[in-house]
């Protein structure tokens, strides 16, 4: 979407189905999953499962790759050259903490769990592997690359 908005040629090929993008992801997905949204600590957020019992861990916040998919498409979405959200920005920044805030510093990289759900001894998962952590770190860089709670120095802990 960032790509076609931002240039002439494919915004007067692409701009309608872009704009009908936008359209789903604030008329469904915003609005059916605003609900669902959970402030924490230090000025962070995230989104939790819905109560259904159907859901894996029903009221319980979302593994971090599945809040951070959402996350990178609130990073695009915010972006002066997009939408210019303000409340998208606020949410983005939201997710962005809070994931950075479950990250550890191991030797010189990052070690994180797949899932933080609370703050108790009983409330995390082991350890991230490799396939969800590209959601993970992909969120990390186009966070980084907004200038948004990332530096050159955290980035260089998950190249290692």
């Amino acid at each position: 979407m960032e790509i076609v908005l931002n240039d002439a040629d494919l915004r007067e090929r692409f701009g309608g189905k872009i704009e009908s993008y936008i359209r789903l992801i604030r008329e469904v997905f915003v609005r059916k999953w605003e609900r669902y949204w959970v402030e924490l600590d230090n000025d962070a957020g995230a989104y939790k499962f819905t109560e259904s019992p159907a859901e894996r861990a029903p009221n319980r916040l979302l593994p971090h790759n599945q809040y951070n998919a959402m996350c990178r498409v609130y990073l695009v979405l915010q972006d002066r050259n997009v939408l210019d959200d303000p409340e998208l920005r606020q949410k983005a920044r939201k997710m962005i903490r809070y994931f950075k805030s479950n990250l550890r510093p191991t030797g010189d990289a990052w070690t994180w769990n797949y899932w933080d759900w609370g703050d108790g001894e009983d409330e995390h998962s082991g350890v991230e592997d490799s396939s969800h952590a590209s959601i993970n770190v992909g969120a990390a860089i186009e966070a980084y690359h907004r200038g948004i709670e990332f530096d050159q120095e955290d980035m260089a802990r998950f190249a290692h």
